[in-house]
């Protein structure tokens, strides 16, 4: 997977290019039991009727590999959603090689949230915000072929931030939010009002080169339960470190 700067394994079944027995895990921390709730050839299969035609033609003329990222849970703990993406093994890559899916903790009730999704992230328990092709866009958790509710801060937003709300999240609205302005070499962490539209630069952050490659180091703003905290991660000090900055009022 280009942009992460991972290592390739050998014998890990790359030979088979959705395996059954592989996908997304449940796990109990306290027994340690482990359960596959979701097998990625289960999920290809649902997947598969649903892409655009393009990419059903394509799959049929060169079968590619497929992966899973990003698995979230929904705040309700009922919920999780997971990307789905393929590749033919030497060929490229891009954000429009994959889709968005939810299911049930089970792996049960699973939908198509969107194709060509990234930065996923639940807004409730029956919505999603994610950028998606050139847009910053809020969904809802649905069975039907558009789940797009809206566009989020088209007058601010232009690139593929990484962006989290800051609890508490309003029902239909991100409220306060915090995201970075990525692939630059000097990345800036933003917190903004969805409601009003108010912006503000509370850090910057140097020495993020290269900024494109694979080793890139964006931000990651991630805030706290409370919304007092929000840690990022920074190679600013020559090395890449998680750092804490505390909100005030």
């Amino acid at each position: 997977r280009p942009g992460y700067g991972y290592v390739g394994g050998a014998g890990a079944k790359l030979d088979d290019r959705a395996p059954a027995d592989d996908g997304v895990w449940r796990i109990d921390p306290a027994t340690g039991e482990t359960r596959l709730i979701l097998s990625l050839r289960d999920a290809r299969a649902f997947a598969a009727p649903r892409l655009r035609l393009r990419y059903r033609v394509e799959h049929r003329l060169r079968p590619p590999h497929f992966w899973f990222n990003h698995a979230k849970i929904a705040p309700g703990g009922r919920r999780f959603t997971v990307k789905l993406r393929w590749r033919v093994p030497g060929r490229g890559w891009n954000d429009r090689q994959g889709v968005s899916l939810t299911a049930d903790l089970d792996g049960g009730d699973l939908r198509l949230l969107a194709d060509a999704t990234s930065h996923v992230i639940w807004l409730n328990d029956r919505q999603l915000y994610a950028w998606r092709l050139r847009e910053l866009a809020l969904f809802d958790d649905a069975d039907r072929p558009d789940n797009r509710v809206r566009r989020i801060a088209p007058e601010a937003v232009a690139a593929n931030v990484h962006m989290r709300h800051i609890p508490p999240g309003a029902t239909d609205v991100l409220g306060l939010a915090v995201h970075d302005t990525p692939y630059r070499e000097a990345v800036d962490l933003i917190v903004r009002d969805d409601r009003t539209g108010a912006v503000e630069t509370v850090a910057a952050f140097s020495g993020h080169a290269p900024a494109r490659g694979p080793f890139r180091c964006d931000l990651h703003p991630v805030p706290s339960a409370d919304g007092r905290v929000i840690v990022v991660t920074s190679p600013q000090d020559g090395g890449r470190q998680v750092y804490a900055l505390r909100r005030e009022g």
